[in-house]
């Protein structure tokens, strides 16, 4: 057998096949184009048989692809739909397996000869082939007319005169297109509620199969068509909106597309049916999102539809696609705003950043809702600072020209380069356009604070000041105001504060540093029964600052750690007094007196020791606080997160001309490009590392005693309290005794009044010596601070402080 013979039989035998399998109410026009895809694919196999003898390495992959063609056949939806609409299951079924069978053979001359094989076993069959029959050869049927006639006429002409009630075909494709256009006619109605169209009697079965399904799209047309009048212009979201405009477009697309169709005069249902199968997708991806309108919010309305955009199949992907483009457009509006100008037009709250009126502070204000960034935005953070950045870089630094000129940058990019805004971008453009917003925004913002403002000398001078790293300025301020501060907290006037401040600047390292001016005093509290030592305050203002409305919910840490440590300082200061005090008594050089102040003398030596352990403790305390703590914090957290290592490829991007110039301009800077919530976190973690430190955390308590570090602290402090204010009476009394002593006998009766009242003052001083030295010092202090030391000793963060102490 020739090439050319056995090509010539199967195409031959194929469309007897064909013909033998598809049911004839589709049609010859349909049996010739299944017979003529069988044939190609057939032809193809045969190709490509030949091609594996020339490369047989690829003989496995090449036999794979043969299945593919002939079964590509079969798993055509459109074939199945036709035989499935016909009521041809069985028959469907069969064409499958035949098909199949084809798909195994790896010559066309097998082919040749399995199909020869199946037309005799067809010729020698006797019974009349049934529906559902196997077997290869023409079709019989109850009409009259031999099977040589039939293959002569049309189906139309066969089926003609048996149907002689049946409407016409030509009547039926004179009335098909108001149906499919939602309007009644005379043949076909919708129902009261369009769910159904009633199909007269007299309508063919055949017609009736073919009309099942195009009266699905007139359904689906008519009900989108209702979905628009009713809901045009009633929907509050925009999103919704622009869903509906979407329909209203794609339904008058349809209408001119069914126009196209019918004004070629279509000779067939089945040919109307073909022309418009695709638009299938479209209407019921349509419907059926149509009815989330009601039930999903905006953002969720996108983001159902967005769902669909990944879909495997290429046309529920496409119209996917065209529906998200439509919806998410107003939802980039909101966007585009925002990026463009820190504007927030979502009044749905569907957009990720929303505004919190009751809130006080700036970075409580606007929110970052990251739960509602949805899948199909790049880098919601970012877009989020981009935004919030240019708030504050337009209302509170009043940097209005640089705002202007990235306003008119941006949307130049936006709306020149893309004259839909985001919605025309490519993915690719959109991330680019963020990030370099993002870039520059952060760039300015960082050069401003730091260049300008000046934000790390000031956070310096935080600690200076509120943490009382400045020494000198604090013991002028303590030491000018000493006369003052004894007295109750609502007797001290504002003037009286400023002219201790004043006297302490000048007498301090203070006085020459153009700061000076920031630096203010007022009473913290007016509570009833405090006193200025435990109410005055050292403010340092930056209220003329932009950073300040950063900061300004963090600035009473600053407090709490003031008073602490001011507390400390005074103790010291209190301790130091009182040995100036009882070095002024120059007992010594009484020699007078010698012999009865002996004793006294030896109990003033006594008591500098003890003065000096307690300084010791304070300064232990004061030293760890100092540079353990606050030293340490300040290093390891503000300068490591806002500069950079210095090394040679250390460099910030400040494009200071890019309103003007293309091309970028890198400046040697080595500060790290902070957002504005990095600032805040970052200095809120500095605080929180001092004020919360284990010895000043209340939850952190020892192991050993089971008593937090900071109340064992704050009883140590109490019990130096005690100490000092006994100090200081037994001074006075010393005085008071000296006083008596030195004093020369006048009479006898004045000698014994003297004998008694110093008889009197040393029982007093006896007392309160013991009280001093056993109660308070060996008692109370020493047990207390080795408590303290016991705990920290095996407490692996702060056993060096346990040492030291």
């Amino acid at each position: 057998m020739s090439s050319l013979d056995k090509t010539q039989i199967v195409k031959v035998y194929t469309y007897r096949l064909a013909k033998s399998l598809v049911p004839l109410e589709l049609g010859d026009d349909f049996t010739q184009k299944i017979a003529n895809d069988l044939y190609t694919a057939l032809s193809l196999q045969q190709q490509q048989q030949q091609q594996q003898q020339q490369e047989q390495e690829q003989e496995q992959g090449k036999q794979t692809s043969d299945k593919l063609d002939i079964y590509s056949i079969i798993n055509n939806n459109k074939y199945k739909t036709f035989f499935l609409n016909a009521d041809c299951k069985k028959e469907w079924i069969k064409f499958q397996d035949v098909v199949s069978s084809l798909g195994n053979f790896n010559s066309l001359d097998q082919v040749a000869n399995y199909l020869m094989f199946l037309d005799t076993l067809q010729n020698e069959t006797k019974e009349l082939p049934q529906k559902d029959d196997t077997s290869f050869g023409p079709r019989q049927s109850a009409l009259p007319d031999s099977q040589d006639k039939l293959e002569n006429k049309t189906m139309a002409q066969i089926i003609n005169p048996l149907f002689v009630d049946s409407v016409p075909e030509s009547d039926i494709l004179t009335l098909l297109p108001y149906t499919l256009r939602g309007m009644n006619s005379k043949l076909f109605g919708f129902s009261a509620n369009f769910k159904k169209i009633h199909i007269p009697d007299n309508i063919e079965t055949n017609h009736r199969a073919l009309l099942r399904p195009l009266f699905e799209y007139a359904l689906l047309h008519k009900r989108l068509t209702l979905v628009v009048e009713s809901n045009r212009g009633t929907f509050r979201l925009a999103i919704h909106s622009s869903f509906i405009a979407l329909l209203e477009k794609i339904n008058q697309e349809y209408i001119k597309d069914l126009n196209a169709i019918f004004q070629t005069k279509p000779s067939t249902i089945l040919t109307v049916y073909l022309k418009i199968y695709n638009w299938i997708y479209v209407l019921r991806f349509l419907f059926r999102t149509s009815l989330k309108l009601k039930v999903l919010n905006g953002l969720d309305f996108i983001k159902y539809i967005h769902n669909f955009t990944k879909y495997g199949d290429d046309n529920i992907r496409n119209i996917a696609k065209r529906a998200f483009e439509a919806v998410v457009t107003p939802y980039y509006k909101i966007l585009e705003f925002w990026i463009i100008k820190g504007e927030l037009t979502d009044d749905n709250n569907e957009f990720f950043i929303s505004f919190d009126a009751t809130k006080n502070h700036f970075n409580d204000i606007i929110v970052f809702h990251n739960d509602k960034v949805p899948e199909f935005i790049y880098a919601g953070d970012k877009i989020f600072q981009i935004g919030k950045t240019l708030i504050f870089l337009n209302k509170y630094c009043r940097e209005l020209e640089w705002v202007n000129q990235y306003i008119s940058k941006y949307s130049s990019r936006l709306f020149s380069d893309h004259d839909g805004g985001l919605v025309s971008m490519t993915i690719n453009q959109r991330t680019s356009l963020i990030d370099d917003a993002y870039e520059e925004v952060l760039s300015y913002f960082n050069k401003l604070m730091h260049q300008k403002y000046g934000l790390i000398k000031h956070l310096d001078n935080f600690k200076r000041f509120y943490l009382l790293g400045e020494n000198d300025f604090i013991e002028a301020v303590m030491v000018k105001g000493v006369t003052i501060f004894d007295k109750p907290a609502v007797d001290i006037t504002p003037s009286q504060l400023d002219r201790v401040l004043n006297e302490a600047i000048q007498t301090s390292a203070v006085k020459n540093q153009r700061f000076a001016e920031r630096l203010d005093m007022k009473i913290f509290t007016s509570e009833e029964g405090n006193f200025g030592w435990e109410a005055f305050l050292i403010s340092y203002k930056i209220d003329d600052l932009p950073f300040s409305y950063l900061f300004e919910d963090q600035i009473t840490q600053y407090f709490k750690m003031f008073h602490l440590l001011r507390r400390i300082r005074h103790l010291e200061l209190l301790l130091d007094a009182n040995f100036v005090r009882f070095a002024e008594l120059n007992i010594a050089n009484k020699r007078s007196l010698q012999r009865l102040l002996s004793s006294q003398t030896r109990r003033i030596i006594k008591l500098n020791y003890m003065r000096k352990v307690l300084i010791d403790y304070l300064c232990t305390i004061s030293s760890y606080l100092s540079y353990d703590v606050i030293e340490a914090s300040f290093t390891n957290i503000i300068v490591a997160d806002f500069f950079a290592k210095i090394n040679d490829d250390t460099e910030l991007l400040l494009d200071r001309l890019f309103m003007k110039l293309e091309k970028k301009h890198r400046v040697k800077y080595n500060v790290n490009t902070l957002t504005i919530d990095d600032l805040i976190n970052s200095h809120a973690k500095y605080l929180k590392n001092i004020v919360y430190t284990d010895i000043l955390n209340e939850q952190v308590v020892g192991k050993k005693s089971q008593v937090s570090y900071i109340d064992q602290i704050q009883n140590s402090f109490q019990i130096i309290f005690e100490f000092v204010n006994a100090e200081q009476e037994y001074y006075e009394l010393l005085q008071s005794y000296l006083y008596f002593a030195s004093q020369e006998p006048r009479d006898e009766q004045y000698k014994v009044g003297v004998e008694t009242d110093l008889e009197r003052i040393n029982r007093r001083i006896e007392k309160l010596w013991h009280k001093v030295r056993f109660d308070i010092f060996e008692t109370e202090f020493v047990q207390q601070r080795n408590m303290l030391k016991d705990d920290l000793k095996v407490d692996n963060n702060l056993l060096e402080l346990g040492s030291c102490l």
